[in-house]
């Protein structure tokens, strides 16, 4: 039984084609040559595949066997396209960034690493891309650090209570004279420049000639600014450390993550977040969290920049520079009290940024986050309402000068301009009289 006589029934399928005449559909909406009987339904209407689509014999089965496994394998290989099509997208992305990396590491090679070669250069690069990525571990009171980190250029020590950037000394001649700490940011650590040409390292062989020697100790770590410093020195002390003097530098940070963040430490978001999954009750701990994560990754983050994470309020584009002043002016007197009630001497230099100043700092700001638009605001205040022999206002060493002279990226120094920085220091160490 086919399926047409299923629908309309043997004799109205004997009617359409007695004669061999074709059914034709005349203007009344009848078919002629049809019965004008009802079609005939089967209680148990069975769909049969037309005789004529049924594979005939050996050479149809094999046709039709063939067709399958041909669209099988079309399928297989559209796939296959499709992937490669993929992969080849994501290996063009990563060579563009590879090519941009070594072309930035070759700009830094001949304007700011003097001494290294583009291949020693692009090492160091990708030394600081790693120590960044994965780097930095939980440490009490002060939040976090960075790993001890071991590499021919770049080495972070293992030191009590916290890892510290290696400071290369001349030779020592003579037993330590004093101890000095240098306490600041990334620009303090020397990112992006080798152990040899960080500010630490290049006071130390300005200090140290003939019999003085003075122990320089690189206290700076990435992402700290006056308030971690603040709980840093204070967390040395306390664990029993000692110095004759501390040196700190200072501005860069307190827009970029003090004003930002609304004084909070860097990876105050992960450390809250990894706080409430201990408890079961953060973005792992439920399904409800797992969710909600999902949802901040996949639509928040990419529409507003950031997630919402439990932690700090949201980061302000741009901060009062009021507050910014307020806040580094309260963490300057404390030290300055916690210091003169240890016998330290201190120093505080407002360090020179990118965003002021500089031959090009307005094309600079114009590049950055907005938060940089208020540096040159923010620098006054800070010239004008910090007023005490301790402070030093140094924002403007490189006036004038281009941004490739003195930076080895768009923010941190290159060798030269950190052996100017220690230059100051050292002069105002002299001047101080703390040398004696």
């Amino acid at each position: 039984m086919t399926l047409f006589t299923t629908v309309f029934g043997e004799r109205g399928f004997k009617s359409a084609n007695e004669g061999g005449a074709s059914p034709t559909a005349p203007a009344g909406g009848e078919v002629s040559g049809f019965a004008p009987e009802p079609p005939i339904y089967s209680e148990k209407m069975e769909i049969e595949e037309p005789e004529n689509n049924r594979p005939q014999g050996v050479i149809g089965r094999i046709g039709h066997a063939y067709t399958g496994i041909a669209l099988f394998w079309l399928t297989c290989w559209v796939f296959a396209l499709v992937l490669v099509g993929l992969f080849s997208l994501v290996v063009v992305v990563l060579s563009h960034r590879r090519t941009t990396e070594r072309a930035e590491a070759d700009r830094i090679a001949v304007t700011a690493l003097h001494g290294l070669s583009p291949a020693e250069a692009r090492d160091i690069y990708a030394e600081f891309k790693n120590l960044n990525k994965g780097g930095y571990e939980y440490r009490p009171w002060v939040g976090f650090s960075e790993r001890p980190f071991h590499s021919p250029l770049l080495n972070i020590d293992e030191a009590f209570p916290l890892p510290i950037r290696r400071t290369i000394h001349p030779p020592a001649q003579a037993p330590a004279r004093k101890t000095i700490w240098l306490f600041g940011g990334s620009t303090q650590i020397g990112w992006g420049v080798p152990d040899g040409e960080t500010i630490a390292s290049h006071l130390s062989r300005i200090l140290s000639t003939g019999d003085a020697y003075y122990d320089v100790v690189n206290q700076g770590h990435t992402f700290y600014y006056s308030s971690g410093e603040l709980a840093e020195f204070t967390t040395l002390l306390r664990r029993g450390q000692k110095c004759d003097a501390a040196v700190f530098l200072d501005g860069l940070n307190e827009v970029a993550f003090g004003g930002v963040l609304n004084d909070t430490p860097f990876f105050t978001d992960q450390a809250a977040v990894g706080l409430l999954n201990e408890q079961g009750l953060g973005p792992s701990g439920n399904w409800k969290g797992l969710l909600r994560t999902f949802l901040q990754i996949a639509f928040v983050k990419p529409l507003r920049g950031t997630a919402e994470l439990p932690g700090p309020t949201a980061p302000q584009m741009k901060p009062p520079v009021d507050e910014m002043a307020k806040t580094y002016e309260f963490n300057v007197s404390a030290i300055e009290r916690i210091a003169e009630g240890e016998g330290v001497r201190v120093a505080f230099y407002w360090q020179p940024t990118p965003f002021d100043y500089l031959g090009d700092a307005e094309r600079n700001r114009s590049r950055a986050k907005p938060v940089f638009d208020g540096m040159p605001n923010l620098n006054q205040t800070v010239r004008r309402d910090e007023t005490g022999k301790s402070f030093h206002f140094i924002a403007d060493l490189f006036e004038g000068r281009a941004h490739d002279d003195v930076y080895v990226d768009s923010v941190h120094y290159d060798g030269a301009a950190n052996q100017k920085l220690a230059q100051v220091i050292a002069d105002g160490l002299n001047k101080e009289g703390w040398l004696r």
